[in-house]
């Protein structure tokens, strides 16, 4: 793939001939609103209030959905607390060798297993919604 370049050998900014296109800068802008349309539509569904019961195979469809919804959520901030957890380690490291590291780590897997059980309750509270008595 031919690739133009933007400083010359003597390290000049040179303009390129034709503009710095490729498949990949026309393509972002349609995942990006992708992406977005997905977080909107998963904030709409998480931020309506949990029902008082459900009736059949249609709440038991939103259930499942909201459900769903709440899982992902907790398993992508739980790993986000994970990568936190290996960065203070590395860092720890850096600062104080393997010591530091090792407390950094046990310090930020609290944290992670906080975030984690925190997520789990708000699953389980989605997951909970009884049946109709009618």
């Amino acid at each position: 793939m031919n690739v133009p370049t933007l400083f010359s050998m003597n390290g000049t900014l040179r303009v390129p001939s034709r503009p710095l296109s490729t498949s990949w800068t026309r393509v972002t802008p349609r995942a990006l609103q992708g992406a977005m349309v997905v977080l909107g539509l998963g904030i709409l569904v998480g931020c309506a209030s949990t029902p008082p019961c459900r009736r059949g195979a249609k709440g038991d469809v939103v259930l499942a959905a909201r459900t769903t919804g709440e899982a992902v959520e907790t398993g992508a901030k739980t790993g986000v607390e994970g990568v936190k957890t290996a960065g203070r380690a590395v860092g720890g490291w850096v600062e104080g060798g393997s010591q530091e590291a090792k407390e950094k780590w046990k310090e930020g897997k609290e944290d992670t297993k906080e975030t984690a059980h925190e997520g789990a309750a708000d699953t389980r509270r989605e997951a909970t919604v009884p049946t109709c008595a009618n």
